[in-house]
């Protein structure tokens, strides 16, 4: 039982971020007002939502393909139309 509590150890101190843009970033959290991006992490455009899995250090994303070029939000039928599309989850590891 004590590999898991490793692995979770590991990943202590990290912040992952994503503002739809198909890039996440990781940041680690050096002191209590200290921050180095550890890394950016191409994902796909308006994938913003992320869980991240401790015991194995994945970091799983969602979104749709087909987003329209001028979409600056959510969906919205009065303003940009996606097209169809299939859903897409990403997983990302190291």
């Amino acid at each position: 039982m004590l590999e898991p509590l490793i692995q979770q150890e590991r990943y202590k101190n990290l912040i992952f971020a994503s503002s739809g843009d198909g890039v996440a970033t990781i940041i680690h959290q050096d002191a209590p007002d200290t921050y180095t991006v550890v890394d950016n992490v191409k994902t796909i455009r308006d994938a913003k939502t992320m869980a991240f899995y401790p015991k194995t250090g994945i970091i799983f994303s969602a979104t749709v393909e087909n987003v329209p070029p001028n979409a600056t939000g959510p969906p919205n039928p009065k303003t940009v139309v996606y097209g169809p599309g299939p859903f897409v989850a990403l997983a990302v590891e190291k």
